[in-house]
């Protein structure tokens, strides 16, 4: 199918859903705003938040959202007496909540909407200190209630927004920097979240293989992937992971030192998308790979996927 194809059909199914379930939808979008100006940076392939235990540059003390939007929305709502002035920032700011509200909230989808929110913000603090310096007690008060309320309003848990997948993730590009140590630690935090997910116990099993003492790790790392893939009804994964138990059995009996090499190409699992629900063996990962619709509709159109976990 071509990719317009495919467009189409996913638009026509949410479509279709949004008329049958207008309460849903208009719940749903609530909630996709309420996640738009949330503090939590919703991950999606990356978990901010996750990535930011391994990255000195990611703890630095910057502006986060947690500052940054209840002063935009202060901001904005100092500058409508003189619209005119804003009409292009409000405008693209309003253009950006759009989109994000009808298609899908995530921490690296609310980028392109922060020159906006940062300038009014900007706005917000010269008006804070010139209120201050002028002594105006009561709508200085009055925006500190404002900021405030807001800031109750987004303020929230990050711990929710981690998923097996951000860990996988992470734990690819330790392997890729050759940080071994820390990838297996990360696959197996991202196995302990979701024991089904496949392209870890791939991955972990491909790091394990690598040294003598856990050879036998590797091993039932590999059964864990064929077992999988087996529900899976995948043939090449159960080939791959087939093959592994067979030449590291047989490496074991011979008392054979493991053979550290690259990785042969189409042996990894790639990164993947966040998952918020362990899979199921319909729906264990594949790899990333998106899965196109099927040939025919389904009679009963599945719901549009929520913008977050928790949901």
């Amino acid at each position: 199918l071509k990719p317009s194809e495919v467009s189409s059909y996913w638009s026509g199914m949410a479509w279709e859903w949004i008329r049958q379930n207008p309460g849903k939808a208009i719940s749903l979008a609530g909630r996709k705003f309420y996640l738009l100006l949330s503090s939590n940076e919703v991950g999606d392939q990356r978990q901010l938040h996750l990535d930011a235990a391994y990255s000195w540059v990611l703890r630095m003390p910057f502006p986060t959202f947690i500052v940054v939007v209840p002063l935009g929305v202060l901001g904005l709502a100092l500058t409508l007496p003189r619209w005119r002035r804003f009409l292009t920032v409000d405008a693209f700011l309003v253009s950006q909540v759009a989109a994000l509200i009808i298609i899908y909230t995530s921490a690296r989808y609310r980028l392109p909407m922060m020159p906006a929110i940062m300038t009014l913000a900007g706005f917000a603090v010269v008006w804070l200190v010139d209120t201050a310096r002028a002594r105006k007690w009561v709508p200085l008060g009055a925006a500190a209630w404002a900021f405030a309320l807001v800031l109750f309003f987004t303020v929230r848990p990050t711990e929710a927004t981690v998923f097996s997948s951000n860990y996988f993730n992470l734990a690819n590009k330790f392997r890729d920097m050759g940080k071994d140590d820390q990838a297996i630690e990360l696959y197996r935090k991202a196995i302990s979240m979701n024991k089904r997910h496949l392209a870890s116990h791939n991955n972990l099993a491909l790091l394990l293989a690598k040294r003598q003492e856990t050879l036998q790790d590797a091993v039932a790392s590999w059964e864990e992937v064929r077992k999988l893939a087996e529900e899976m009804k995948d043939a090449a994964r159960i080939e791959r992971a087939t093959r592994n138990i067979e030449a590291l059995r047989q490496q074991i009996a011979t008392g054979a030192a493991p053979v550290i090499a690259p990785v042969p190409a189409g042996e990894a699992e790639s990164d993947q998308p966040a998952q918020a629900q362990p899979a199921s063996p319909q729906q264990a990962p594949t790899g990333g790979a998106s899965q196109p619709p099927p040939a025919t509709p389904a009679p009963v159109p599945p719901a549009p996927a929520a913008p977050a976990p928790g949901t």
